[in-house]
């Protein structure tokens, strides 16, 4: 568990660092996204403006502009992409966290079939769902805190393949930790 931790940890900052790099350094990239995102967010929730989107004042702004090579408008729009992104990220864990504890339960259950020794515990199995589940974080993890061109309806997929792997994960764990 603490190896996929840091595993999990470490492929998120890194594709937080190269899916930002690109987004500030690559103006196409960086106005793509953006249009793709705020098209595929009005077309999903039917909003007309951005949740948290309020005029900044010049002097409560940090002048991170003086610090990148890029321009204003990449950094506003930066801005209203993770708002957008946040907001729905933030409205979405609370489904994230009820559906990982319900397939926790389920794949104890299933591990109950171990004790009345029906059958065996597969540890490729286990393997395989662990690895996929990671996957899984790590996408719901990128999406919401980087400016990956990632539609909105990848959380669902995103969401039940953690619920799968859960599942097949800790059904298959052995008896013996």
């Amino acid at each position: 568990m603490i190896g996929s931790f840091f595993r999990v940890l470490f492929l998120a900052v890194l594709g937080l660092a190269v899916s930002w790099a690109g987004f500030l350094f690559f103006p196409a990239m960086s106005s793509s996204t953006s249009a793709s995102d705020e098209a595929g967010y009005l077309d999903s929730f039917l909003r007309r403006s951005t949740p948290t989107e309020k005029p900044k004042a010049e002097a409560d702004s940090f002048k991170l502009d003086a610090l990148l090579p890029v321009g204003v408008p990449a950094l506003q729009s930066a801005e209203k992409l993770m708002a957008r992104r946040l907001a729905v990220s933030r409205d979405l864990l609370p489904f994230w966290v009820v559906f990982l504890a319900i397939s926790i339960l389920a794949g104890s259950l299933l591990r109950e079939r171990l004790h009345q020794g029906n059958s065996y515990a597969s540890p490729t199995l286990s393997f395989i769902c662990k690895r996929f589940g990671e996957a899984s974080l790590i996408v719901f993890f990128l999406w919401s805190f980087a400016p990956v061109p990632l539609p909105y309806w990848v959380f669902y997929p995103a969401l039940l393949s953690t619920m799968v792997a859960t599942v097949g994960y800790v059904a298959n764990l052995p008896l013996r930790l």
